[in-house]
């Protein structure tokens, strides 16, 4: 309890008494990541044991994402997850196309930079997840706006037209609140 309030009051969850059973298939996604980061991660062991660390480490604000998203269809762990993958691929080709792969490794594990361009990509996926969902709402308002700004518009014609009795009834009812 913190200042009165359960964690439960704080998170906003009410119990039931009753036990919930998340669905399988969110277990099922979550289990596909981790084999995936697995496989990935035993690739790169077979370039450079310190590849992996690059793409381990690399890949931690995916595995953040992968445990925060609670959503049914998984869209921080799909959006953060590849945007974090595209960061680190880049750093993963040039210790393949490197001759001596343990230094370049090695010089990449240790440079501020890189670790700044792979966080900064998973830092871009959560902005996606974050602004675009809000501007699509936006977006979504004001073609609303337009449309009914022309069914108005559209009304006024044909009260014009046919006489303000066709305002009576449910056109007399405003299309805004």
């Amino acid at each position: 309890m913190v200042n009165g309030a359960t964690v439960r009051e704080r998170v906003g969850v009410r119990f039931t008494g009753r036990a919930v059973r998340t669905p399988p298939s969110d277990n099922k996604i979550s289990n596909t990541y981790i084999l995936v980061i697995s496989l990935i991660a035993m690739g790169c062991s077979a370039i450079s044991i310190y590849s992996v660390i690059i793409v381990l480490f690399g890949l931690l604000p995916g595995m953040v994402a992968i445990i925060v998203d609670q959503d049914r269809n998984h869209y921080i762990s799909k959006i953060v997850l590849n945007y974090n993958a595209i960061g680190i691929v880049p750093f993963v080709f040039k210790i393949l196309q490197s001759s001596n792969q343990n230094n370049m490794a090695i010089s990449l594990i240790i440079d501020p930079r890189t670790w700044m361009l792979i966080f900064s990509s998973a830092a871009l996926g959560w902005f996606v997840y974050w602004v675009f969902p809000q501007a699509a709402n936006a977006i979504q308002n004001v073609k609303s706006s337009i449309r009914i700004k022309q069914l108005e518009s559209e009304l006024d014609k044909l009260a014009a037209e046919w006489g303000q009795e066709i305002r009576s009834g449910i056109g007399s009812q405003s299309f805004r609140k």
